[in-house]
């Protein structure tokens, strides 16, 4: 096993196996540090190369193409660091950060991150930086957790791609990051949708449409939409404000006629409807 594969083995069971306990965690420690900060192989350019600059650019393309990302991160470094003139410069700092990115894990994840908001630190107007803004938001995305679960990553990635919105309208990437901003949306109004409904199913009612009515304020195109009519409708019945409910079940049968809820729905509105003055 040759030392890229094993330390690429080091960092998955650091990031999503069984915690590293020991010597063996100190081991780990030593063997990434040393990938990181030692020299490698993978910087010799050839001896009377006429452009040196383009053949680590080459070379750490394709040490990416091959999934080699401590390689290509050596090979891209030493380009950023020691070739300011360079014309693979900016480029070269992009794929750094994307050699973190697709090698994946968490501690990858934060590492790209780090390198695409330093690219936006130090080259704020280059042609890139769009690309910049969409992959810090991505890093976020990748890392994001089920409903149930924290949302930081979730909001990371909310930020990011409305920033990059609002300060790259004409991106050519904002149809990706529309796509990806609705996934990450949903997943918050998700986690929003299932904290109203352990307050309905403990039978607080204000709780239930404060939440709701919030969610449906912040987000009006989650595409849960259905479950929020519902269960906001349901709770006001309880809380004796059918008037302020039978729209709520009306407006679920309109936009959904296919939901798990539209019998319940058509069931509560024809007896709203015969109950009332």
């Amino acid at each position: 096993m040759d030392l890229e594969h094993e330390g690429n083995l080091v960092m998955h069971r650091w990031t999503f196996g069984r915690p590293l306990s020991g010597i063996h965690f100190l081991a780990a420690i030593i063997l990434v540090s040393s990938m990181n900060c030692a020299p490698t192989v993978y910087d010799n350019i050839p001896e009377g190369h006429p452009e040196p600059d383009t053949y680590l650019y080459e070379t750490g393309q394709a040490a990416m193409e091959d999934r080699k990302w401590f390689r290509a991160r050596a090979l891209f470094r030493r380009i950023v660091d020691t070739f300011p003139q360079s014309s693979y410069r900016f480029d070269a700092k992009i794929e750094l950060g994307r050699s973190y990115y697709l090698q994946g894990g968490l501690i990858s994840l934060i590492e790209a991150r780090n390198e695409f908001e330093e690219f936006l630190r130090f080259f704020p107007t280059n042609a890139r930086a769009d690309y910049a803004q969409y992959l810090i938001g991505m890093t976020y995305f990748e890392a994001t957790l089920d409903p149930d679960r924290d949302q930081t990553q979730t909001l990371g990635a909310i930020e990011a791609f409305n920033l990059l919105l609002d300060t790259y309208p004409e991106s050519q990437y904002r149809n990706e990051t529309l796509t990806a901003l609705r996934n990450v949306r949903d997943l918050q109004g998700e986690s929003e949708l299932r904290v109203a409904r352990f307050y309905y199913d403990h039978r607080w009612w204000p709780g239930t449409i404060q939440r709701l009515r919030q969610l449906l304020k912040d987000d009006p195109e989650f595409s849960g939409l259905d479950s929020v009519y519902y269960y906001l409708a349901e709770s006001l019945v309880r809380m004796n404000s059918e008037a302020e409910a039978l729209p709520y079940f009306e407006r679920l049968i309109d936009e959904f006629a296919s939901s798990e809820w539209t019998t319940a729905a058509t069931v509560r509105i024809a007896e709203l409807k015969k109950s009332s003055p």
